[in-house]
C-alpha cells in the first residue's frame, strides 16, 4: 500500500525487533524506557528481565532505521530515579524524548513535573544524546 510504518514497542521482545529491523518492515521505531534498570520492575508494576530490555535498547540503537526513545516523568520521578544509569541507556541515541505525565485520572497518584525538576537532567542528556526533545505540557 506504500504507508509508512511505525513501530512503538515497551521492549519487552528483541527478537520481533530483531526480526522487523532485518526483514526491513520498518520505517520508524519508538521505545519507551521507563527508568533506570534496577528500578525498572517497580515502575514497570510487574518483575521484569532488564536485560531483554537492554537487548531491545541495543538492538534499535544498531537499526539504520529513524528512531527514538522516551520516558515519561511525574513530579518527584528526578528525585527518586535519577543515578545516571537512565542517561547510560540512552547515551548515544539519536533521539531521546521526556514526555511529561499526564492523567485524565483526577485520583491519579501523580501529577506532572515540573519543567525545573528535569533542568539538570537535560543538560546531562544533551551532552550524550543527538537530539533531546520534549513532549506533553510543560508549564
Amino acid at each position: 500500500l506504500g504507508l509508512k510504518i511505525k513501530l512503538d514497542t515497551n521492549g519487552y521482545r528483541p527478537d520481533i525487533l530483531q526480526k522487523a529491523f532485518s526483514l526491513d518492515l520498518l520505517d520508524y521505531a519508538a521505545m519507551d524506557i521507563k527508568g533506570p534498570l534496577d528500578s525498572y520492575s517497580e515502575l514497570a508494576g510487574v518483575e521484569i528481565d532488564t536485560g531483554i530490555i537492554k537487548e531491545s535498547i541495543d538492538i534499535v540503537k544498531g537499526s539504520l532505521v529513524p528512531y527514538e526513545f522516551r520516558t515519561t516523568v511525574w513530579d518527584g520521578y528526578f528525585n527518586k530515579y535519577n543515578d545516571d544509569s537512565l542517561l547510560e541507556l540512552v547515551k548515544n541515541s539519536k533521539h531521546y524524548f521526556l514526555h511529561n505525565y499526564y492523567s485524565v485520572d483526577k485520583d491519579s497518584i501523580h501529577v506532572p513535573a515540573d519543567r525545573s525538576e528535569i533542568a539538570d537532567f537535560l543538560i546531562k542528556a544533551e551532552k550524550i544524546v543527538d537530539k533531546v526533545d520534549l513532549r506533553g505540557n510543560w508549564e
